[in-house]
């Protein structure tokens, strides 16, 4: 019996989770803080426009993820459903086929970046005072996307495999290089925003050579091989069909970002807040950014926990124990998400505090962040649903539900509030706009409760019918 088996087939289903999904949470909170860290650091050296410049970026950031996490994610959804079903050969197949896929995505997005660094750049709205600060950062964090898919995508497979605490100690060499070498190169060194990306690309190398390390330890319950990393194009179309719900959040996420960037550059003309600046506007959508996917950590490190043991029951046929793991996925993960958002909507000065921009600019970047965390705690039903379908292998609805969950949300948040709500109320359209995650996050969760109830009495039958 491998590490996963064991685990997954245990008695207490809560206390497997939660032993299993502290390591992960943690990582996480490492990773949020690694993200965090470039806007921090650079704030205190440049101030907002420092913030402002690497905003624009974000977008361009979250597309990496999201290169990473559709191999990665896609692929530990195939490790874990072989190894339910007992073939360890396929789940090194799988893995071998998601490291060759994200060498040469990497290197596609390195080159699109840096033959297309300036037009990207104005198109996402950086400004002539921007582009400098945002050219430097661009270029250095496209080039290292390849150690990024192995940090936040290809690691994933070493979890699933039954080890949450090697990913952790990879997480935790990427952010404690990150953190070192951005003092030194930014703060010390006075080297920009070029200095904060050379430093998050050393600590995403050191990941990747953990990484690879972990995957060849002889514990691995799959051995890969060399002849592994010859892609297997039909388990290459298995791989991004389970991973696309994952990267699906983080492009549109990109876009959202986007999207954002050019309605606050075009609603600051005429509704800014008394004292603030348009960059200041663009650095509170990008602290907006950075706290909300802190908030949502625990929650989704949760329901990243519980996928490889919803993967494995699904794959050895295994419904009531499947129901288990999900149904308390929800509970904890909910539960979990409660302390920071609290904390967030009490005391939001605390947080935009640490990004250092200029006093004048802090008031709207408060109201920003506590009206955009306000749906923080039922975001756990959208976190659970999207992480169930793809973890049991059910590829259609999760992408179904993905495009309806993400398609509400910019209609709601990018048309229906910030062109309508003004009509209808005191507020002017940069409020409207962001107020419309409130409005976009209830849609989505609405959406994802309606196919969560109707797998509920899905899975009952099963089990009624494995129990008969």
């Amino acid at each position: 019996m491998n590490k996963l088996e064991s685990l997954a087939l245990g008695r207490s289903v809560p206390h497997t989770l939660v032993r299993f999904a502290l390591p992960v949470i943690a990582g996480l909170l490492l990773m949020r803080i690694n993200t965090a860290v470039d806007h921090v650091l650079v704030g205190q050296a440049i101030s907002t426009v420092g913030v402002a410049a690497i905003t624009i970026c974000d977008p361009f950031v979250l597309l990496i993820t999201a290169l990473a996490v559709l191999v990665g994610d896609g692929g530990s959804f195939v490790i874990a459903l072989s190894m339910g079903a007992h073939d360890t050969r396929k789940a090194a197949r799988a893995a071998g086929t998601g490291i060759a896929a994200a060498a040469v995505l990497s290197l596609a997005f390195a080159l699109t970046a840096t033959l297309f660094a300036d037009p990207l750049l104005r198109f996402a709205g950086a400004s002539e005072t921007l582009l400098p600060h945002a050219r430097p950062f661009l270029q250095i964090i496209a080039w290292s996307s390849l150690f990024t898919a192995f940090s936040s995508g290809i690691s994933s497979f070493v979890r699933t495999a039954g080890y949450p605490n090697r990913v952790f100690a990879i997480q935790t060499i990427s952010i404690l290089c990150n953190i070192a070498l951005g003092y030194l190169l930014v703060i010390v060194m006075d080297t920009g925003t070029a200095g904060a990306a050379c430093a998050t690309a050393i600590g995403q190398a050191a990941a990747m050579i953990a990484t690879i390390a972990f995957l060849l330890k002889r514990d691995m319950p799959f051995k890969l091989r060399a002849r592994d990393l010859v892609p297997d194009f039909r388990m290459l179309f298995k791989t991004a069909a389970l991973g696309f719900p994952s990267s699906a959040l983080r492009i549109t996420d990109a876009f959202c970002i986007f999207a954002t960037n050019f309605l606050v550059t075009a609603f600051a003309i005429s509704a800014l807040p008394h004292g603030t600046t348009t960059g200041g506007a663009l650095a509170a959508s990008g602290i907006e950014n950075a706290v909300t996917a802190f908030l949502l950590v625990p929650g989704i490190g949760i329901a990243t926990a519980a996928r490889p043991f919803i993967g494995y029951c699904s794959g050895a046929d295994l419904p009531r124990r499947t129901y288990q793991f999900a149904r308390w996925t929800f509970i904890c993960g909910f539960a979990a998400l409660l302390p920071l958002w609290a904390a967030v909507e009490l005391a939001p000065e605390l947080f935009v505090g640490m990004f250092g921009i200029d006093a004048a600019d802090v008031p709207f970047a408060c109201w920003v962040l506590r009206a955009s965390a306000l749906t923080v705690p039922i975001s756990m039903v959208r976190i659970v649903g999207t992480s169930y379908f793809q973890a049991s292998g059910q590829a259609g609805i999760a992408n179904a539900l993905i495009v309806l969950q993400q398609g509400s949300y910019i209609l709601v948040k990018f048309i229906a509030f910030p062109f309508l709500l003004p009509v209808f109320t005191q507020f002017d359209h940069l409020q409207s706009l962001f107020l419309g995650s409130i409005g976009g996050g209830l849609a989505a969760v609405a959406i994802t409760a309606a196919f969560l109830f109707r797998e509920r009495f899905v899975i009952q039958g099963k089990i009624a019918e494995s129990e008969a």
